[in-house]
């Protein structure tokens, strides 16, 4: 693991780095042709992108979650940014051996030898908070363990410090968000044992169409979660290999989160495709509960579900539910006109269609991003739940995720 001395200059890099960059490029651009300049360019976004990946990477979570995050957005990142984002999981540094085995032992003491017949110590995947392992439990069951970095709780503190001041350097709004959301959930992630009872709960409201592994409770601790594994590829892998994936994994991904929210009154809100895994069999599986809701009131869901009703066109309702959730209005004509009306334009496209197709329609969400925006920045809503943002966010990340894979889906809910 890093030093906090690392840590503290990981801002700095950021910055000397972005301007040399910056620099270079407006030194050699002047009286170049068209073409040249494209190229140039190009080759600039290149550079950046493994100045923010190699930079930001070494914040661990925090850093893993920006960019699993960011690299939904097609419509700001260039194609390029995204190859080296996307390529970067795979690549993301991880705990030693010698590491990993004091954890065990740490967490565990002498049953580990009574729990498990095997562990392998080399990570098959890296969590935000986390990495993850494959083992085998005395009786044959196959399992992996989610294993918490050491001393995640005092690293996070000091990332969200740096992180807000990473935000300030950002022109661009919707990035900035980015980073001030992860900063802010970060620490809600490392409460594995709040997670253990979420991913509980997600496990009990499965269905046929979704499946969600196994938590051994029992087992888990405050710092490792035991859950049965699972044979497959995130879809992270599947773009990589340009798969060409069939519309029912993306129409059981929408189905899940919809009736998630809406049925079962849970909020699944880490959306990206690192945690949609296909089996062999071509099933779906769910991964990762670190960030969930699972106190969502009827109220909170009345007012999710009246934004995207297509057939809810009273905008006082919205209002009103608004208000009971503790919204304070100073001006009701203008949050209608600025805030909800935007938003149910959009929002109206979208839902309530036999069969939307997501492709090229990343300046449809754009809008909708440009609307959550600024219903984030109102200082009507200054005091608003937070669940909601939260639905906003993996809402955006939803679409954003359909855009990507260019589904063509059943949007009615």
């Amino acid at each position: 693991m890093q030093s906090k001395p690392s840590r503290k200059s990981v801002l700095s890099e950021i910055i000397v780095k972005t301007a040399f960059e910056e620099l270079n490029y407006w030194s050699q651009v002047w009286f170049k042709s068209k073409d040249e300049k494209q190229k140039m360019k190009q080759k600039k976004q290149e550079n950046l992108g493994d100045v923010l990946i190699k930079s930001v990477g070494k914040l661990k979570g925090s850093g893993l979650k920006i960019l699993q995050t960011l690299a939904l957005h097609e419509d700001i990142i260039s194609p390029e940014l995204l190859k080296k984002i996307e390529k970067s999981y795979s690549q993301n540094s991880s705990m030693s051996s010698f590491v990993v085995k004091k954890l065990i032992k740490k967490e565990f003491g002498s049953k580990e030898k009574e729990l498990f017949s095997h562990i392998d110590y080399k990570p098959i995947a890296a969590a935000s908070i986390g990495q993850v392992h494959r083992a085998q439990l005395v009786d044959g069951r196959s399992v992996v363990l989610k294993i918490q970095y050491p001393n995640i709780q005092d690293d996070i503190q000091l990332e969200m410090h740096l992180l807000k001041k990473l935000a300030g350097l950002v022109k661009n709004e919707l990035v900035k968000k980015t980073i001030l959301d992860v900063a802010e959930q970060q620490l809600q992630e490392i409460n594995y044992g709040r997670e253990i009872k979420t991913q509980e709960l997600f496990f009990k409201n499965q269905t046929k169409d979704y499946k969600v592994p196994k938590v051994y409770a029992n087992i888990s601790t405050n710092s490792i979660i035991v859950s049965q594994a699972v044979e497959g590829r995130d879809l992270f892998y599947h773009k990589q290999q340009a798969t060409q994936l069939e519309s029912s994994v993306f129409q059981d991904i929408f189905n899940f989160y919809f009736k998630s929210l809406f049925q079962d009154k849970l909020l699944y809100g880490d959306i990206h495709p690192g945690n949609f895994i296909l089996t062999k069999q071509n099933k779906l599986v769910v991964v990762d509960f670190g960030l969930c809701k699972t106190d969502v009131s009827e109220l909170q869901v009345e007012l999710m579900r009246k934004l995207l009703d297509t057939s809810e066109v009273d905008f006082s309702n919205i209002v009103d539910c608004y208000k009971k959730l503790g919204a304070s209005f100073k001006n009701k004509d203008e949050f209608i006109k600025k805030v909800i009306a935007p938003y149910k334009e959009v929002s109206d496209q979208i839902f309530g269609q036999p069969c939307f197709d997501f492709s090229n329609q990343f300046e449809l969400i754009k809008k909708l991003n440009s609307v959550i925006l600024k219903q984030s920045f109102n200082p009507d809503l200054a005091h608003f739940s937070s669940d909601f943002s939260l639905f906003h966010r993996s809402l955006q990340s939803l679409l954003l995720m359909m855009c990507k894979f260019n589904a063509s889906i059943n949007t009615e809910i």
